[in-house]
């Protein structure tokens, strides 16, 4: 009967509670051995269901466990006390042997340590961790820390496939606008009969529009011929541009988050008539010893520069600021940027001088038109994204040759809409308008985004028009964003 126990004991501290229950039926403890037999079967049926948790089949498996040491022990008691005085010493003493009382504290000890583990582990997964996310995402909207930089996984969320900026204008509102039933025939002629009536269309040039200032050392850039050797590094061509006050916003009613318009007064500035190119940019790379961005097989040369961060874009401008004597506008350590509009270095567009120069004659795109046409913009122009103010035509796929598309707008500036999106120099949030100041505004100062502008290549028309507002992570960089620059006089 001993060696029965013992092993039934064994059997408990291994984990073996079938085995030990059936070491019950060979003590004649046949009705409790069936019983527990039972218990086991249908718990191990809940379990494979899954119909039960795992913290309940512990305590049930601890609670046979102690059913059988119980009926073990009260089997015991009817052969021979619990206790008994020592002859010798007159002290109580246990009639269980040693390992029967090692082998049940162990085996409520790892009993209880194993519940324990797995409440908590249960707690942490559906607790704790949703709120460390819930606070890396705070630290990262309301700070100008990347926080998935300084813990290492930015490289991974990087690598994440995305296609569009995440942050995307909202679906047009306007009343003016028609349904989307209609043929794209009817659609395409009513457009058409428009653009005719259209005085800004008709007073544009056909040709290149001369700087407003020349300065003599400048360089004449022109998209059809390549710069030579000895004048790469000349002076880039600028518009100047002299705005008064204007409204900021959209007007249309179009968007919600644009729409509050409010009135911002800029002092002048020249922009860049064309966005920033793979040859010009691949100068910078090859002066400061970068790896060049990757074209996605699509071509360099006058082609705007792409897979480029907002950070990339600083650390251009004020090399190329260094290149021809200017203070660069950027000081850069590490993550964190300050910046100086007094100096006369090259830098990104503000938001509102981005958008000035854009909507400039009150129309809905940056070439000066109120309908985006494929022939003049390079944008998606499938079926699939049309709207009443769009045609409806072949998209590229790519962005093209700057300033190679249509006309520039009347202040001269071209590819504001489509082709690629536009880095600027402003912080993104949803609220900048409530907080914007009225003169030279430069954007919020938190926020863990920047501003990018203009739509691209693969954006449907609603995302050119030139109030809609987007953004995109600093440190990331992508294959439909580029950049122009912009500079004091």
């Amino acid at each position: 009967m001993e060696s029965i126990s013992n092993q039934i004991y064994e059997d408990i501290a291994a984990g073996k509670l079938k085995q030990a229950a059936k070491g019950l039926a060979e003590l004649g403890l046949r009705g409790e051995s069936v019983l527990f037999l039972q218990r086991l079967n249908h718990l191990e049926e809940s379990s494979i269901r899954g119909s039960i948790r795992l913290e309940e089949v512990y305590v049930q498996r601890s609670d046979i466990s102690d059913g059988i040491i119980r009926a073990l022990e009260n089997l015991m008691d009817k052969k021979k006390p619990l206790e008994k005085p020592s002859m010798a010493t007159g002290q109580n003493v246990s009639p269980y042997s040693d390992l029967q009382l090692v082998t049940r504290r162990t085996f409520k000890i790892l009993n209880n340590i194993g519940l324990a583990l797995i409440t908590f582990t249960r707690k942490w997964l559906l607790y704790t961790v949703p709120f460390l996310i819930g606070v890396l995402f705070g630290i990262q909207a309301l700070t100008t820390i990347d926080i998935f930089e300084t813990i290492g996984i930015r490289k991974f969320i990087n690598e994440i496939p995305w296609k569009k900026p995440l942050v995307t204008p909202a679906e047009p509102n306007d009343s003016s606008s028609i349904s989307m039933q209609i043929s794209a025939e009817e659609t395409n002629n009513s457009i058409l009969q428009k653009k005719q009536s259209n005085p800004i269309r008709e007073d544009l040039p056909k040709k290149e529009i001369s700087p407003s200032t020349e300065p003599s050392d400048s360089y004449r850039y022109s998209h059809r011929q390549a710069p030579s050797e000895e004048n790469q590094l000349s002076s880039p061509a600028g518009f100047k541009i002299t705005p008064s006050v204007f409204t900021m916003g959209s007007p249309l009613g179009e968007m919600k988050e644009e729409a509050n318009p409010h009135d911002v007064e800029l002092s002048p500035f020249l922009m860049a008539p064309f966005e920033t190119t793979f040859e010009e940019y691949d100068a910078f790379c090859q002066a400061t010893m970068r790896p060049l961005p990757d074209d996605e097989g699509w071509g360099r040369h006058k082609r705007p520069v792409i897979n480029v961060s907002w950070y990339d874009a600083v650390a251009y401008c004020n090399w190329l600021s260094l290149q021809h004597g200017r203070m660069p506008v950027y000081q850069v350590n590490g993550k964190k940027v300050s910046f100086d509009f007094t100096r006369n270095g090259y830098r990104l567009p503000t938001e509102s001088e981005w958008e000035y120069v854009a909507g400039y004659g009150g129309q809905r795109f940056g070439n000066g038109a109120d309908t985006a046409d494929p022939a003049e913009l390079n944008f998606d122009c499938s079926r699939s994204n049309a709207k009443p103010y769009s045609l409806i035509g072949q998209p590229r796929n790519q962005p093209v040759e700057v300033g190679t598309i249509g006309f520039p707008n009347p202040l001269g500036i071209y590819d504001l809409s489509g082709n690629v999106y536009e880095w600027c120099h402003d912080r993104y949030t949803s609220n900048a308008y409530e907080l914007a100041g009225r003169q030279d505004p430069t954007g919020p100062n938190y926020g863990s985004k920047r501003v990018i502008r203009g739509g691209a290549f693969d954006s449907g028309p609603k995302y050119l028009r030139h109030f809609v507002r987007a953004s995109w992570t600093p440190s990331s960089s992508q294959d439909n964003i580029g950049f122009r620059i912009v500079w004091r006089p």
